[in-house]
């Protein structure tokens, strides 16, 4: 599976209840615990991690992703009708997250600042190099990306700590979802990800460098033996602190 520029076949959840079990099921956050990132319920709990460079902070690469997707599929009946929530503070989520510098001719360093991405919002560069100019409209920019066009403004799935949009799609959509540069995809693999049918759930929090899923013993089993994975059974009551995969 690859990610594509076309818009995501997925749709916005208007029914925020179907996020209810995972809240319910979770711990508190006070235990700094597995369990507070992944809900109760299932009978094998395993940390993925990933060899080179698909580490990193926040949810699994698309690269991961790919990977362990075919056994996720294996293991519910339902591939085609799963729940795709992404943390809605990334800042191309956001109005007004970003901006476009661009410089004239005039001198060689306008030339290397032809096209620079900017990240403050409501800025823009022009006729001279470094002459910052406010102009309307900008607060209202967006990113293009390839999320349904009233995702921005959905209501919000709240979890503890955490708000999501929330949006139902087959399992393979979870690797074309993203932000749009040109005619590619920087792919924004969900932060939770689950199906219908509640089989599993695979779940990443934005500050951990690793990637928990919570699913039958059939389904940890599989993911254990697949190649490049870096995978272990952890349990709900394991503290964060004492797994290496937290930011402190």
């Amino acid at each position: 599976m690859t990610a594509t520029s076309e818009p995501a076949a997925v749709s916005i959840v208007t029914d925020l209840s179907e996020g209810d079990w995972i809240r319910e099921a979770l711990a508190d956050w006070s235990t700094y615990s597995v369990g507070m990132i992944v809900p109760a319920g299932f009978d094998a709990y395993l940390l993925v991690r990933f060899n080179g460079s698909q580490r990193g902070f926040g949810p699994i690469g698309s690269a991961g992703l790919a990977v362990v997707s075919p056994a996720l599929a294996q293991h519910t009946r339902a591939p085609q009708d799963c729940f795709h929530a992404i943390w809605d503070g990334y800042g191309w989520l956001n109005r007004g997250a970003s901006a476009l510098l661009v410089a004239e001719e005039r001198t060689s360093l306008g030339e290397r600042l032809r096209q620079v991405a900017f990240r403050r919002p409501g800025w823009g560069l022009y006729r001279r190099p470094w002459r910052r100019r406010r102009r309307s409209g900008w607060g209202d920019y967006l990113p293009p990306n390839t999320l349904p066009p009233d995702a921005i403004d959905a209501k919000r799935l709240h979890l503890p700590n955490r708000d999501y949009i929330l949006m139902r799609g087959p399992l393979r959509e979870a690797l074309n979802l993203g932000q749009i540069f040109g005619d590619r995809v920087e792919p924004q693999s969900p932060n939770l990800l689950w199906p219908s049918d509640h089989a599993w759930i695979l779940a990443t929090d934005i500050d951990l460098d690793g990637t928990f899923i919570g699913g039958s013993t059939e389904l940890a089993e599989a993911i254990l033996s697949i190649d490049g994975v870096d995978a272990r059974i952890v349990g709900r009551d394991d503290r964060i602190a004492d797994l290496g995969i937290d930011a402190s």
